[in-house]
């Protein structure tokens, strides 16, 4: 398992050694510099020094890999900051990836930003509509 950890005081060094001890790959992120230097040096483990809630920082801990992220700042406030970080980064690549599944189709039926202008607005109406008089009368 590929975990995160973000914030290394007592609790998130214990959870950083439990972690390592049971074999799972864990990247650790600190702010005090002192502090990341230390626990490197104990653990032999990846650890950043940097501030969690810094998309560059995030980026440099693989989070789009990782099957956990331990958010353990110092305040609620960073905690939830970096929470919600994380989940926009992770929705977007989600949202990314739709995109790249329907563009193709998209760019193929309209071209230009003319041909999308061309593709009146009652036709897509009109279909959706049908859409669901189809769909109700098979019952679906």
């Amino acid at each position: 398992m590929y975990s995160i950890i973000c914030g290394l005081d007592a609790f998130g060094r214990k959870l950083l050694e439990g972690l390592l001890k049971k074999g799972h790959e864990v990247v650790a992120v600190e702010k005090n510099e002192e502090l990341a230097l230390e626990v490197h040096a104990e653990t032999n483990a990846v650890v950043i020094n940097g501030d969690p809630t810094s998309p560059i920082v995030l980026e440099q801990t693989g989070v789009s890999k990782a099957d956990v992220l331990i958010a353990n700042m110092p305040t609620d406030v960073e905690n939830l900051a970096l929470c919600v970080l994380v989940t926009t980064i992770l929705s977007a690549q989600c949202t990314d990836a739709q995109v790249d599944k329907v563009a193709p189709q998209l760019f193929k039926r309209f071209p230009t930003p003319k041909n999308w202008r061309r593709r009146g607005k009652s036709n897509s109406r009109k279909s959706f509509a049908q859409r669901v008089t189809t769909r109700r009368r098979r019952g679906i």
